[in-house]
């Protein structure tokens, strides 16, 4: 779903998240897995591999496709600082 207009989009994944997380109302957090390769500059398109994230939601984080996305785009990805680091920058500091 994207609605220009609004500047909201979903994507399946946030849909079958919200949907899957319904099924199960005794649960209040869950962990979405994420891409992180357009989300870290070291993480180039040549490189083999998945590159995933997890990002935790709670109950009122997940109730609808759009609050997940909203979530989402909240966290930003500030992992452990090295979410500007070239691959040689990440490289030095191993």
């Amino acid at each position: 779903y994207h609605d220009p207009a609004k500047n909201q989009f979903v994507s399946t994944n946030d849909v079958i998240n919200s949907w899957f997380f319904k099924l199960n109302p005794k649960s209040d957090n869950a962990l979405m897995a994420v891409n992180l390769r357009s989300r870290m500059k070291c993480l180039s398109d040549d490189l083999a591999g998945n590159y995933l994230g997890l990002i935790p939601l709670r109950n009122k984080d997940i109730q609808t496709p759009l609050d997940s996305r909203k979530r989402i785009n909240e966290t930003g990805f500030l992992i452990n600082g090295m979410a500007d680091l070239s691959a040689e920058e990440l490289a030095e500091r191993k």
